[in-house]
């Protein structure tokens, strides 16, 4: 009959490795010690957005692609400020100039030059979306390079993970720790781990943006880990 092994059989067996491995050196300690990882995911509604898009034309003559660049690009930014979007969260790069070819009997043949410029804007009011996709469009927006959603309290939620990431650490060791007949005398070392960037449960698409469809932004997780040693006292309270 096959024994089916419980998530505790696991950890028993992660802290007898670390009991036996108690005369390593370096970021180990000689004392015996439990070694956890803990992890904690906080799921909030977005509040605002942030998005990247290009501006673009091609034509044979280069004044005519970099003024209708131009104009779009002003009409855009002059409008989108109408909607509430500051200054300082409309950042506008200069003209990328790139000539195009194509190959004909083995030469190559300019067809055009290639005029953009890429806007990057944050919208801090989720209510005046729809506005603003209906002022991309109108400019005619060559792409939309991508989309984040976020929270304005995004720090503060981190702070309130990190300290989930402990409290999880911390519990693991409690439970090995009483499992084996040991307890705890204090942690050695804490690792914070690289937070995990702001993903959005429900993305913007380019197809959204043509289809001018309903806008759901969905929840967005922010995540911390971070990997702890904790000591055991030498000998059993019980």
């Amino acid at each position: 009959m096959k024994m089916i092994k419980s998530p505790l059989h696991y950890l028993l067996l992660l802290a007898s490795f670390c009991l036996i491995n108690t005369s390593q050196a370096g970021e180990y300690p000689d004392q015996p010690h439990i070694i956890v990882s803990g992890s904690h995911t906080l799921r909030v509604e977005p509040d605002q957005l942030q998005l990247s898009l290009n501006i673009s034309d091609t034509q044979l003559e280069l004044a005519r692609a970099s003024q209708s660049v131009e104009t779009r690009s002003i009409k855009l930014i002059t409008r989108v400020k109408g909607i509430g979007i500051k200054p300082e969260d409309i950042q506008a790069t200069e003209l990328r100039i790139t000539p195009r070819y194509k190959w004909q009997n083995q030469e190559q043949i300019l067809t055009g030059t290639e005029v953009t410029r890429i806007i990057k804007l944050t919208l801090r009011n989720l209510d005046n979306y729809n506005q603003l996709i209906q002022l991309i469009l109108d400019a005619r927006v060559g792409r939309i390079n991508n989309t984040q959603l976020f929270n304005s309290k995004q720090e503060e939620l981190r702070k309130q993970a990190l300290k989930g990431a402990i409290q999880d650490a911390k519990d693991k060791a409690e439970l090995i720790a009483a499992s084996i007949s040991q307890a705890l005398d204090g942690v050695y070392s804490i690792n914070a781990l690289s937070s995990q960037a702001i993903r959005p449960v429900a993305r913007i698409s380019v197809q959204e943006i043509a289809n001018n469809t309903a806008f759901e932004p969905g929840l967005i997780e922010i995540t911390e880990r971070i990997d702890a040693i904790f000591l055991l006292k030498k000998s059993a309270p019980y």
